[in-house]
C-alpha cells in the first residue's frame, strides 16, 4: 500500500496573523490568508500606522491605503514600497 501526502491548499480562509519582519518589528493582520501568509484584501496594523487593502506573501502589494499619524497615502504598492500612482496627504491638508 502507497501513502501519498500533499499539501492542502486554503482558498479565500479568513483569518488573523502576526507578520514579523526581519528587524523584528511586526504588525496584526485580519484578512485574506493563502499558505499561512496574507495573501488578498486585508488590514494590516501597528503602533504607528493601519493599512488597508491588497497583499502578496505579507507584502503590502496592489492597491492600498496607509495612515498614520501626520499623513494618509492612498495608491499603488510594490512588495511594501510605494509603487505607480497614488495620492499622499499630509495632516495639515497638502
Amino acid at each position: 500500500m502507497k501513502i501519498y501526502i500533499y499539501r492542502k491548499h486554503i482558498y479565500n480562509m479568513n483569518g488573523k496573523l502576526r507578520i514579523t519582519f526581519p528587524d523584528g518589528s511586526y504588525e496584526r493582520y485580519w484578512g485574506q490568508i493563502y499558505d499561512n501568509m496574507a495573501n488578498g484584501h486585508g488590514t494590516a496594523q501597528n503602533k504607528t500606522y493601519r493599512y488597508n487593502g491588497q497583499f502578496v506573501d505579507n507584502n503590502k502589494h496592489g492597491e492600498g491605503t496607509l495612515v498614520d499619524n501626520d499623513s494618509k497615502y492612498t495608491g499603488q504598492w510594490k512588495n511594501n514600497v510605494y509603487h505607480g500612482q497614488g495620492i499622499y496627504r499630509w495632516s495639515n491638508g497638502k
